[in-house]
């Protein structure tokens, strides 16, 4: 698997955030909730649905398995003058970013992860 290395425009999503670990994943839980309620988000850009994961700054320094960290799912729009309820707001700031592309369960993202955090 290799990245593609992109430098990207800062972006701007709306969407739900959950803290949870490697160790007790609570992915599936976060899209059942954003989901159904992704239509109520009016000033999308395209149809592209974004899962952001944000770790601390000492986050792999020792990694633990039962480390939290902050995971969104959400879509891209054009501000945050609209904003519904229960849902917040990131920012990915513009910058170099390696891109990788995984389609399959999120159960099965193991092998994925791995590469990506020892490769």
């Amino acid at each position: 698997m290799e990245p593609r290395v992109e430098l990207l425009a800062q972006k701007t999503i709306i969407g739900k955030r959950m803290r949870m670990s490697f160790a007790n994943n609570k992915t599936g839980e976060l899209w059942r909730g954003f989901m159904p309620r992704r239509k109520e988000i009016h000033n999308n850009i395209d149809s592209n649905l974004y899962s952001i994961e944000v770790y601390g700054s000492s986050y792999f320094d020792n990694y633990d398995p039962n480390t939290e960290f902050e995971k969104w799912a959400g879509v891209e729009v054009t501000d945050f003058e609209t904003i519904p309820m229960e849902m917040e707001t990131i920012t990915i700031p513009s910058g170099l970013y390696a891109i990788f592309i995984y389609r399959g369960l999120a159960s099965a993202a193991e092998q994925t992860y791995q590469y990506i955090f020892r490769t």
